[in-house]
């Protein structure tokens, strides 16, 4: 059976509950590093105000990141994402009027 140790600071060792799986845990530090401007921006459009998908596409727009990179981070770092390999959550998506996507940052 798998099994994890932390290390801290003072090198005191502890063992954890659950194992790590380090591959991945380093795969999502390595797609978090290289979506973090998109993830910013998209904070920013909606704090800004934009709420519907297309005004945060929009938003983004005006500091040249498509619509297919906005999309794909939207959906990426949505609560209630299906993409299982434990990326952080910053926003939750609601059904609109229409069909459309509305979106609000998590506290």
């Amino acid at each position: 059976k798998p099994i994890t140790f932390e290390i801290d600071s003072n090198r005191k060792v502890t063992l954890l509950k659950e194992a790590v799986n380090t591959l991945v845990a380093n795969q999502v530090k390595d797609e978090l590093a290289k979506d973090q401007s998109s993830i910013d921006a998209i904070i920013g459009a909606i704090e800004s105000g934009c709420k519907t998908q297309k005004e945060i596409i929009e938003s983004c727009d005006d500091i040249n990141i498509g619509e297919r990179t906005v999309k794909r981070i939207l959906i990426k770092y949505s609560l209630g994402s299906l993409d299982h390999n434990s990326s952080p959550r910053y926003w939750s998506k609601a059904r609109g009027e229409k069909n459309s996507s509305l979106y609000s940052l998590l506290k």
